[in-house]
Parts: C-alpha cells; sequence; structure tokens
C-alpha cells in the first residue's frame, strides 16, 4: 500500500503494522496514569485503545511511541470526547473515545488487536481533534 506522497507502511518489529482508527488492547500500566489522576481509576491488565497518531508515524521504528486516546464503557463523557455506538462486531457496549486523555505510550504496549473503528467514526473523532487543538 503506498500513498499519494509515496510513503509505504512498514511493520513495526514485531510484524504489525499500526494504523490511524485500529482499536488495541494496551498494557494498561502505560495508559492508566491518566485515568488514575482524572478518575481515580485503578490499573487493571489491560485496556483498550484508539489509535490516533497518522500511518505515517506509525510505520516509523525509530519512533518507538504511539498517540492513543483510551476506549472505556464508562458514561461519563467529558468535552470533546467522542461515543462510539456498540455494532456487536467491534464493541459489545457502547463506549467514548476519551479525546481528552490523549498520550503516547509505547508502541511495545500493545497487546492484542481488536479492530478498527468505520470510516465514519475516524473522520468525526479526527474532526473532534481538529476542534480540540484549533487545527
Amino acid at each position: 500500500m503506498t500513498s499519494a506522497a509515496g510513503f509505504e507502511p512498514k511493520a513495526w518489529h514485531d510484524g504489525r503494522g499500526f494504523v490511524q482508527g485500529q482499536v488495541y488492547l494496551a498494557d494498561d500500566r502505560h495508559v492508566s496514569e491518566a485515568l488514575k489522576s482524572a478518575f481515580g481509576m485503578e490499573v487493571k491488565k489491560s485496556r483498550p485503545i484508539v489509535i490516533l497518531q497518522n500511518d505515517r508515524l506509525n510505520s516509523v521504528p525509530q519512533v518507538p511511541v504511539i498517540l492513543v486516546a483510551p476506549l472505556t464503557s464508562q458514561a461519563r463523557v467529558m468535552e470533546n470526547d467522542y461515543v462510539l455506538r456498540a455494532d456487536g462486531k467491534l464493541l459489545e457496549k457502547d463506549s467514548v473515545v476519551q479525546l481528552s486523555l490523549l498520550q503516547p505510550i509505547p508502541k511495545r504496549a500493545l497487546t492484542k488487536f481488536i479492530g478498527k473503528v468505520s470510516g465514519d467514526d475516524l473522520r468525526a473523532i479526527k474532526e473532534l481533534l481538529r476542534r480540540k487543538f484549533a487545527l
């Protein structure tokens, strides 16, 4: 797969290629600091995240971190967070992409691929990010 800019994504060290909009389970040691400080949430073994970093940066092995947002089924929605509706495939429950807790984590913390958000949801998330950061 080659983009219009002529860049060809490369897989990360274990053969996975990370793509914006993918949902993974991540080792919670790397995700929970922001959640603990914001909500007093406990560290779990793993936590679902959505990859928000662009595909060009995702493919660079020299960049060991990836920008993600935690995904939660908790009903609390903060300003600029995005609600994903349960579809029975990717999500069993309505969930919230916590854009207010956007953070970089090590790529090696991503442990299990779950799926990918729909194109419509990804576009809406990116629009919220544009407004959040006034881009």
